[in-house]
């Protein structure tokens, strides 16, 4: 079993003229939900063994402070083609993960992250259906189980939804 945790980013600061949405800051609203989902991630099992995520300011500021917040810190790597990654840029780069390996978090940005999530699922899982159906919030997070021995076996439908947490409804 290999287990994925697929978390949106914080709550960053609106995108203003001038400055390029990648260089997006967290907002204090959005910290302090990171901190809630980094307290509700200490719960669940399997740990995460390892965080990736996009190269952006705020995806890397929620991956810290999850890291931060964690029992047993790991590794984050920062990955610049997870930035703005469509479903299909994200599994290939899952494919490629060391099998070691059994459980990852990737933090990540909408739209992808909730394509990911349905394509995985075979659509809207028991319980996904309202959590996904319009927005997939920020600082929220879907645990999925998923039923394969090595990363390049992920594949449509594979996953089977274990956990989630919704941050509006935290």
């Amino acid at each position: 079993m290999k287990y994925l945790y697929i978390i949106r980013h914080a709550k960053a600061e609106q995108h203003v003229i001038g400055k390029e949405d990648h260089d997006r800051n967290l907002l204090n609203k959005g910290r302090n939900r990171a901190l809630k989902l980094s307290k509700w991630l200490n719960n669940i099992s399997p740990k995460i063994e390892k965080l990736l995520c996009s190269s952006s300011l705020r995806t890397i500021q929620t991956a810290e402070i999850i890291n931060n917040e964690l029992l047993e810190k790991v590794v984050i790597n920062i990955e610049s083609k997870l930035y703005g990654a469509s479903e299909e840029e994200i599994l290939n780069h899952l494919i490629l993960l060391d099998d070691s390996i059994n459980s990852i978090g990737l933090v990540g940005h909408e739209p992808g992250l909730r394509q990911l999530a349905v394509y995985l699922t075979g659509g809207y899982a028991k319980g996904l259906e309202t959590f996904l159906n319009k927005h997939f919030s920020t600082s929220s997070a879907i645990v999925l189980v998923l039923d394969i021995k090595r990363w390049d076996q992920i594949s449509e439908r594979i996953g089977i939804l274990s956990h989630y947490y919704d941050s509006l409804n935290a």
